[in-house]
């Protein structure tokens, strides 16, 4: 009789929702997934290019929101991610609607909750289920929920890397959509996925005012998207660099790997060259992956040093930090950072660079005093696993050092610029020219950078005909969906948008452009053109011609481009080891030496420093040969 009553009230709380749906769209019946007033930061939205994060990489390497803008994290992503900074781990998590729920554990902890007219909402990651799950966690057996009833609490469990958060995820009869509805220009690019449904807003109106749980249409109408992507080139840039960031007014980088992801408003001010970026409310980070090695580098910034630093209640201001674990206190395993802390003897201040590998023994603090004067200075950390050394380098001068240092072997996901992880306090500071090496750089290395002579991004000459294209671009209102690369003004077909391509210069010497168009979703366009000078090593022939059983006559043809100067090695060695160069002549008379075989090398080189692929030459003996008589 009970068990007729229970499965009938379950019937009726599938068809009867807590709040009104719209029988057309299904609009307005989610409530808050967490308490109100909870500090919370929207940290990656719902991709409607496309959610594919269950089933591969979608191939486009970009973002669109909900309101068609990019530059935010988590290509494919099927949901949305908040952080609760003021309680990363243990905010209470609520059911957004009335309906069926199921805890369950193949993604870590999650509830999945069945509402009326096909939804579903998903809530990933959590530290802990609520107690009426209790006994029921992957038993297929489902509990009533209200709306507004704690299902859980915040965490980081399943396939988290980095910052604790609650993942929310609505589909609607197995398919995803995102509640957040679309307000780009068009139909719902998600639509045209086979996994995805075209969205509309599914927030409940009494939600409206709070957090951004008003309908975008209700404050503004859509503007229509005319401004071009941001963009930039480098040609061969630097072989030992994986990222750099000059912050001209954005926060692209010049070098590196995939997208800066932004939140909130970021600010710039004059810097010594340029712009500086200026960290405070705003919150900017890039993706380690590709950019950052943990196991061997060197991270170099410049940084203006303020009269007084901006009071936090932590007592530290974090430049750069990278962290596998950014809620793990005390021991936040997997951490790399570079702060000005207030935490030397009796509360003086210093510069720290703080590592911690595996677990709390191999916390590691290699620290100074901060004695710099107001103004810009330069600061490098440079760190190799191998060894355990780490390196504080202040204005060019090695100010710390350690070895023997278990260093961290994974730091996260994201690199954070000027704080240490997500709602954490902004450093409050300028920082401009950020540069991250993938090798240990000498002492001497670090100086040329704080004296300001580091080599350029991009070259502007080369000596092979294949040139690597470092392409990294950034469109507020979506994504970059093609490029065109042309050189010497024939471009190719348009391509995907990717990090970066390798193009084949003519095989002339002399200048050739190479120029890359960056297209976005709404057809805007920005061009990138550089000018790189091609000199190809000399051509050599080599011929010998015998003068007697001492010697014999060389003959060396040479083809180059250049303006003379040719300078020559020969030698009969195997290699060319303390062979002196000297000026090329065309003809000449070498004498044999008899403890070396009879065989002669010689390479030449240009004004330019292009050697030839060495000629290997040896003189044919003309031989008489009889004729054989059989009797």
């Amino acid at each position: 009789m009970w068990k007729q009553i229970f499965t009938l009230l379950l019937f009726i709380a599938l068809l009867l929702p807590a709040r009104p749906i719209n029988a057309q769209t299904g609009s307005g019946f989610l409530g808050l997934p967490w308490p109100a007033g909870m500090r919370v930061i929207h940290l990656a939205y719902f991709d409607h290019v496309y959610p594919t994060v269950d089933s591969g990489d979608d191939g486009n390497s970009f973002v669109v929101t909900y309101l068609n803008h990019g530059n935010v994290q988590y290509n494919g992503h099927d949901g949305h991610d908040y952080v609760f900074p003021d309680q990363m781990v243990g905010t209470p998590i609520l059911a957004a609607a009335s309906g069926v729920a199921y805890a369950r554990t193949q993604r870590g902890n999650g509830v999945v909750i069945l509402h009326p007219n096909g939804y579903e909402t998903i809530y990933w990651h959590l530290d802990d289920f609520g107690p009426q799950f209790a006994g029921l966690i992957d038993s297929g057996q489902s509990v009533a929920v209200q709306a507004g009833e704690v299902i859980g609490y915040s965490g980081s469990s399943g396939f988290v890397r980095g910052t604790p958060h609650l993942h929310f995820e609505v589909r609607l009869h197995g398919k995803q959509v995102d509640p957040y509805g679309w307000y780009g220009p068009g139909p719902d690019p998600c639509a045209e996925y086979a996994g995805c449904l075209a969205s509309t807003w599914l927030w409940h109106d009494e939600l409206r005012g709070s957090y951004d749980f008003t309908p975008p249409d209700a404050v503004a109408v859509p503007q229509p998207d005319t401004s071009p992507p941001i963009a930039l080139l480098s040609l061969n840039p630097p072989a030992d660099l994986l990222f750099a960031a000059d912050f001209d007014r954005h926060p692209l980088q010049t070098v590196g790997a995939g997208f800066p992801a932004i939140i909130g408003e970021l600010s710039y001010q004059p810097a010594v060259q340029g712009e500086a970026l200026v960290i405070n409310h705003a919150e900017l980070t890039y993706p380690t992956s590709a950019n950052l090695n943990p196991e061997v580098g060197t991270l170099s910034l410049w940084v203006e040093i303020p009269a007084e630093y901006p009071a936090n209640r932590i007592e530290r201001h974090y430049l750069i930090a990278a962290s596998a674990n950014p809620s793990s206190a005390p021991v936040y395993p997997g951490t790399m950072a570079l702060r000005r802390d207030l935490l030397g003897p009796e509360g003086s201040p210093r510069w720290t660079f703080w590592t911690v590998g595996a677990d709390v023994a191999t916390s590691h603090e290699l620290a100074v005093p901060d004695t710099l004067a107001p103004g810009w200075h330069h600061v490098a950390i440079s760190w190799e696993a191998r060894t355990g050394t780490k390196r504080l380098v202040i204005d060019g001068v090695v100010v710390a050092q350690a070895a023997g240092v278990a260093l961290p072997s994974d730091v996260g996901p994201v690199l954070h610029v000027g704080r240490f992880s997500y709602g954490g306090a902004g450093a409050g500071v300028r920082i401009d020219g950020l540069r991250i090496y993938q090798r240990a750089l000498s002492s001497s290395e670090i100086a040329a950078l704080a004296a300001g002579t580091e080599e350029s991004l991009s070259a502007t000459w080369t000596n092979r005909p294949r040139i690597r294209l470092d392409t990294n671009a950034i469109d507020e209102a979506g994504g970059i969906v093609a490029v065109q690369i042309g050189v010497n003004g024939i471009f190719a077909e348009p391509q995907a948008y990717h990090d970066a391509y390798y193009v084949r210069l003519p095989p002339e010497e002399g200048a050739h452009t190479i120029e890359v168009r960056y297209t976005d979703r709404a057809g805007n366009t920005t061009s990138i053109s550089q000018t790189i000078h091609l000199d190809l090593p000399p051509l050599l022939n080599l011929n010998l011609e015998p003068t007697g059983p001492l010697g014999t006559t060389v003959s060396i043809l040479v083809e180059d481009g250049g303006t003379g100067g040719l300078m020559m090695q020969v030698t009969q060695q195997e290699n060319f080891w303390e062979v002196p160069w000297q000026p090329l002549r065309e003809r000449f008379f070498w004498a044999w030496n008899p403890e070396l075989p009879q065989q002669l090398r010689v390479r030449v080189r240009d004004m330019g420093g292009n050697i030839s692929t060495p000629g290997v030459g040896f003189v044919v003996q003309d031989r008489i040969y009889l004729p054989l008589v059989v009797r």
